[in-house]
């Protein structure tokens, strides 16, 4: 499955184990050889053959993410770098601090559209914060700044009813439909859980119900070579029982959608869940 999604990934045996709950396999025992790549291209476009030298710079991101730390949300980060592309439409289904966003914002160009999403407008504050704050910190002219700031749609509104809001924006904007009349999307991204931070209200929390509505309008929008990544949280009231229940979802999706799962053992944290349409 690995393969068929990052095909510079080689493998010398049959089986490579990594200290998390995902296993990579081979149907033979033949070592495995396949174009040179590069697997995190800057914009995406992850069908790209590029030619390159071998140097330290170019060992494998993803694997150092999962073998140096295992931080999910890391991990999250390397996939959805291997899968955007310059002009796709995506979604940050539960903004929080804007860690998704902002990344975003560096993969996704002009051309395409950024729709951030959170319940709380606290949330929504943070990350245009951020934006300004961070992204935007080396630019000097005030109006390349707030071109920059309005790629960015925000929307408060609970993820279960994210299509409604991408549509209705992405029609404002032009952009192209499908044959089934549909906007197609290239990334989605959801974080379930509560708003982090000192003094931000935990009792806010995602709800399962519409996690499962918004997961399932996701997984028919996705175009194909998109991705849908999950982060489940465990440790607050009810997220096990959510963790769960979205896992048996996505688990049920077609088999035109590559659904993996990583999980640290040895420590605490999330389980990131990758949803990737392969046709």
């Amino acid at each position: 499955v690995i393969l068929s999604m990052f095909p510079s990934l080689v493998l010398s045996s049959p089986v490579v184990c990594i200290p998390c709950t995902y296993v990579y396999s081979t149907a033979s025992t033949h070592r495995v050889r396949a174009p040179r790549r590069r697997v995190f291209p800057r914009l995406g476009v992850h069908n790209a053959v590029q030619q390159h030298t071998y140097s330290k710079e170019n060992d494998d991101v993803l694997a150092n993410s999962i073998l140096s730390n295992g931080k999910v949300t890391k991990i999250a980060h390397q996939l959805l770098r291997s899968c955007v592309r310059a002009d796709d439409v995506v979604v940050d289904l539960t903004c929080g601090r804007g860690t998704d966003t902002l990344l975003f914002l560096e993969l996704v160009k002009a051309d395409g559209l950024i729709v951030s999403l959170d319940i709380q407008q606290e949330a929504l504050d943070i990350t245009r914060r951020r934006i300004r704050e961070e992204f935007c910190e080396h630019i000097s002219d005030e109006a390349e700044r707030k071109k920059i700031e309005e790629r960015v749609y925000f929307a408060r509104t609970c993820h279960s009813v994210f299509e409604s809001v991408v549509d209705g924006i992405a029609e404002k904007k032009g952009k192209k439909k499908s044959e089934t009349n549909e906007i197609e999307i290239g990334a989605i991204t959801m974080n379930l859980g509560y708003l982090t931070g000192k003094d931000t209200d935990k009792s806010i929390v995602t709800r399962t119900r519409t996690t499962l509505e918004a997961l399932d309008k996701a997984s028919k929008l996705l175009r194909v070579g998109g991705l849908i990544t999950i982060c489940c949280y465990r440790g607050h009231e009810g997220g096990s029982e959510e963790t769960d229940a979205v896992l048996d979802f996505v688990s049920r999706f077609p088999p035109e959608i590559t659904v993996t799962k990583i999980d640290v053992l040895n420590r605490s944290g999330p389980v990131l869940l990758s949803c990737y349409r392969q046709r």
